[in-house]
């Protein structure tokens, strides 16, 4: 029987405004999400200011873009919640990238365990099983902490 593979999770990567180190980065981390995880939460702020407009988006987003397509590509599901950065999603990138978009909070169930996704701190209504994110992951500036949650790997 093999290893289980874990659901990712991460925020905050600010792309946009970080560095091109910081977006080489988490297209590497995407890369490694493609071949190890079961899924990938993408709870907010990934992109410092996100905008599209019909079938047109941002040229700087182009790579992640096509990234976070390849993920989906290979068959691991991608559950984007928007942060207060880049809430403007449309059909680019949840009908073309084929991301999940979710509203915030967002009631999941994730390798098998039911938890509710916010970004940032939760509300006194979403205490219970709530997961907040701030800060950033796979050696991006930022340490992941929770809200009343946890932000480990889960398997």
């Amino acid at each position: 029987m093999g290893r289980m593979r874990p659901v990712l999770a991460v925020s905050d990567v600010h792309l946009g405004r970080a560095t091109r180190e910081r977006s080489a980065a988490f297209r590497a981390f995407l890369s490694y999400a493609r071949e190890a995880a079961s899924g990938l939460l993408l709870a907010g702020d990934i992109f410092d200011f996100y905008f599209e407009w019909r079938s047109v988006v941002m040229a700087e987003h182009v790579r992640v873009l096509a990234a976070l397509a390849d993920v989906v590509e290979a068959g691991v599901p991608v559950w984007f919640l928007g942060g207060n950065h880049d809430s403007w999603v449309g059909p680019v990138l949840c009908r073309d990238v084929g991301l999940r978009c979710l509203p915030e909070p967002a009631r999941l169930v994730l390798a098998g365990r039911r938890c509710l996704a916010v970004h940032g701190k939760p509300t006194s209504r979403q205490r219970t099983g709530a997961i907040g994110f701030c800060g950033g992951c796979c050696g991006i500036p930022g340490r992941p902490r929770a809200t009343g949650g946890s932000t480990r790997t889960w398997a």
